[in-house]
């Protein structure tokens, strides 16, 4: 076997990091021990599988250079989950920092009569009635009085503006 691969039988810290990064991609090869035994040998062979790469159960060259892709990817996809979950934390905690100071405002303003509440309520101004007019007795003076309500209204219109 040449160097630097590993096959059954295998033992050591390249091993044992072996057996490592295959539980991180979700693959079993049995207890963390350093020996590349047949429960190793099935978890290097399903990866394998899963990459379409040659499927002898040995850590060659191109196995483990999908094995550190794969790693690589895992990794980048659970900091990125992580960030995910502490920016929901954290928007959780300033909604519940908002409720809070909502609440407490809440009742302080329930506590407090406003200012509104404390002064008196002023009555309105009774509006001023329209005087009277006689009735016309003619009519030229009906139409004279009409002319002269009509520039009445037109007056206070314009005050209005």
């Amino acid at each position: 076997m040449a160097a630097g691969m590993l096959a059954n039988g295998s033992t050591g810290q390249r091993v044992e990091a072996l057996q490592k990064s295959l539980i991180e991609l979700g693959l079993n090869p049995g207890p963390v021990d350093g020996i590349f035994g047949s429960k190793t040998q099935r978890a290097v062979k399903a990866f394998q599988r899963r990459e379409k790469l040659e499927i002898d159960g040995i850590v060659g060259p191109k196995t483990r250079a999908a094995l550190t892709v794969r790693k690589k990817e895992a990794r980048e996809k659970a900091r990125a989950k992580a960030a995910q979950q502490a920016a929901k934390e954290k928007a959780a905690k300033q909604a519940a920092a908002t409720a809070a100071k909502a609440a407490a405002l809440k009742s302080a303003m329930a506590k407090k009569p406003t200012t509104a509440a404390k002064a008196a309520p002023k009555k309105a101004a009774p509006k001023k009635a329209a005087p009277k007019r006689a009735a016309p007795k003619t009519v030229k003076g009906a139409a004279a009085g009409t002319a002269k309500a009509i520039a009445d209204a037109a007056k206070q219109a314009a005050k209005r503006r």
